[in-house]
């Protein structure tokens, strides 16, 4: 029996461990190992459920899955709508241009004309030449003033230490784009021949051009003076505004304020002219003025400053936030990039949708591996159980023959071995005193569970009739494999030993 007992170990109870115990617990935890691999297939599957929800949020924006682009909203994140300034208001096509005029100072508060600057070094009204040109991002201005010497045989012109001559001023300033596609420009400080510093002033963010209609531009540059800290905030505002809708002509205002204050006001109306007219009348002024800065003009005018050693650089202008492409491809150290759309975040609900749906697949191979790990056990512990009933039942009648006289038979036979009551420590020590050792207590737990139905602490009759019932497919199958191992070894597992 030895040999035969053994086979059945290996072979049908699933290399379950064996192993003797004298005093094993009575409440044994029950199906733990089958909660270790119900664990061991889910969490795998958690796993991947979580990348993927962490993963999809490098998907591209505006699709099924994801929130819609920051483009489809905002212009700004939008590679589509350029930063050229001329994309985003008529002004800066309408102002750009060439002009010349005359300029005319006022008195800043009562508006009154006048003619000699207050230290008297030259008069008004000045000869004006001006250029604007929008070129993608920035835009360039240019203005040449021919001042005329104040007039020694005027009393009112008269000091003394003072230049008689005239005296030609050459300014120039730029304004950059900026990455919020609104046509607005920002400014950078103003150079003029006459600064008496090379420094250039740091502008306050409000330093800014900007359309204030379809056909007008204003610019100002705000900053205190030799950047000192303590000094009055100075503004600088000058206005370009069309006279006519083909803007034949324009009208210039120049102001100065110092905090709240304004100091200075002039106004000029410069008519549109050609770049030979242009280049002409600045080339031809009197050669008696003051330092001229330049021989001719160089045209288009696209350049930052025709004040040499005084410009601003190429990198300058990059490195204040221009966004041009020619920035981006030649200044990449200082060219800094904005509003960029950044990856698809997946929309709440689709996220609610996939979780809800991972759960439940989850928790349905969870389910499948439950029954199917249980149905397993139960086949463990049912079999096991039949070998030992095999071993003490008291006929060997099919289930179908069986009568209530040989179901109590069997009942009160096995009373009888288990000194009278069928109870779970009597029942463990009736199954684990055969050759099979002792039962799993994960399966026995199982097995006693299905037994005690009432859950009384014993089995009683119809529980045990009702549980043999479940049985007996193992127990007819333990009959034929013992008919088998006889047939082949020609002894009766029975007999050995």
């Amino acid at each position: 029996r030895s040999t035969y007992f053994h086979h059945q170990t290996r072979a049908l109870l699933l290399r379950r461990s064996i192993k003797r115990t004298r005093d094993p617990p009575l409440r044994p935890r029950k199906f733990s190992l089958l909660k270790i691999s119900m664990w061991n297939t889910a969490a795998p599957s958690l796993l991947a459920a979580a990348l993927f929800v962490s993963g999809v949020s490098a998907r591209e924006c505006g699709t099924a899955i994801t929130k819609e682009c920051k483009s489809s909203y905002d212009i700004r994140y939008n590679n589509q709508v350029s930063t050229n300034l001329t994309t985003h208001s008529p002004a800066w096509e309408a102002i750009s241009g060439y002009y010349s005029g005359i300029l005319y100072n006022y008195h800043p508060t009562d508006y009154l004309s006048v003619e000699v600057t207050p230290d008297k070094r030259y008069k008004y009204p000045t000869e004006v030449y001006l250029n604007v040109t929008v070129s993608g991002t920035r835009v360039y201005r240019h203005v040449f003033m021919f001042r005329n010497g104040a007039d020694p045989a005027n009393p009112d012109d008269t000091r003394v230490g003072l230049l008689r001559v005239g005296q030609q001023v050459q300014c120039d300033s730029v304004g950059i784009a900026t990455w919020e596609k609104d046509g607005i420009a920002k400014n950078l400080r103003t150079i003029c021949s006459t600064d008496n510093s090379l420094d250039k002033e740091t502008l306050e963010e409000d330093s800014k051009g900007y359309p204030i209609s379809d056909s007008a531009v204003k610019f100002d540059e705000i900053f205190r003076p030799s950047n000192n800290a303590n000094a009055e905030l100075v503004t600088l505002s000058t206005t370009y505004k069309c006279v006519s809708s083909e803007c034949e002509s324009i009208s210039v205002i120049e102001e100065q304020f110092e905090e709240n204050q304004r100091v200075s006001f002039q106004i000029a109306d410069l008519e549109r002219i050609d770049e030979g007219n242009f280049t002409s009348g600045v080339n031809g002024a009197p050669e008696d003025y003051i330092a001229p800065e330049t021989d001719s003009v160089w045209l288009p005018m696209t350049a930052s400053c025709l004040n040499v050693d005084r410009c601003y650089t190429e990198r300058d202008i990059c490195a204040q936030g221009d966004p041009s492409d020619y920035c981006r491809e030649n200044h990449r150290p200082v060219f800094v990039e904005r509003y960029q759309e950044e990856d698809g975040e997946v929309r709440t609900g689709v996220i609610i949708a996939f979780t809800l749906s991972a759960v439940i697949f989850v928790v349905g191979v969870l389910l499948v591996v439950y029954a199917f790990l249980r149905n397993k056990q139960a086949h463990r512990y049912r079999y096991f159980f039949a070998i030992r009933m095999l071993d003490v039942m008291q006929t060997d009648k099919h289930l179908d023959e069986f009568t209530a006289d040989d179901l109590n038979r069997e009942y009160s036979y096995l009373q009888t071995m288990l000194r009278g009551a069928i109870n779970q420590e009597m029942m463990y020590e009736f199954l684990s005193t055969g050759e099979l050792g002792y039962m799993d207590w994960g399966d026995f737990a199982a097995l006693w569970e299905h037994l005690d139905q009432n859950k009384s602490g014993q089995a009683g009759f119809l529980e045990f009739t009702s549980f043999l019932g479940h049985c007996w497919a193992e127990i007819e199958a333990v009959k034929a494999d013992r008919a088998a191992f006889e047939e082949e070894n020609g002894d009766s597992p029975a007999d050995e030993g």
